[in-house]
């Protein structure tokens, strides 16, 4: 015989775990990773209602009821299939678009520092542009760009 074992994704569930006070560390951490906010942010978190009200437990059976009921129509489970698709393409372009930007900006702050070490070089050595550039192994399709931003 198969143990039933609880979903957190049930409301009442949900709300047993997160509202317990002595469960506060395990909330803090899943607003952090839902709202993608460093923990140390969180700073405190306070449950208004923590009680698990009787009639919201009839209106869940109520929303069971429906969601079988949206289940059985093909035309709304194709429409929420292709919602859910759409929203997990954006999420997937978002985390995309990000990552791009983060290489791009480390691709600025490399550039930045080139440049920055060129300056020191020539300061300090007394080199010639085109000489930092050949010591810090600069390739030399990129002269021009970084001559340019002396």
């Amino acid at each position: 015989m198969r143990r039933y074992v609880v979903k957190a994704k049930l409301d009442i569930i949900f709300k047993k775990l997160f509202a317990d006070p002595k469960n506060e560390d395990i909330l803090k951490a899943f607003i952090s990773d839902i709202l993608d906010i460093p923990l140390r942010d969180i700073k405190k978190i306070e449950i208004t209602n923590p009680e698990l009200v009787p009639e919201a437990v009839d209106e869940n059976k109520k929303a069971v009821v429906a969601i079988k009921e949206m289940d059985a129509d093909e035309e709304i489970r194709e429409k929420a299939f292709q919602r859910e698709t759409a929203l997990r393409d954006r999420a997937s372009a978002l985390r995309f678009s990000r990552e791009e930007g983060i290489k791009e900006g480390r691709e600025e702050g490399r550039e930045e520092g080139r440049i920055e070490m060129i300056k020191n070089l020539m300061e300090t050595t007394g080199m010639d542009a085109k000489t930092a550039l050949i010591t810090l192994k600069i390739n030399g399709s990129e002269y021009d760009y970084y001559l340019s931003k002396l």
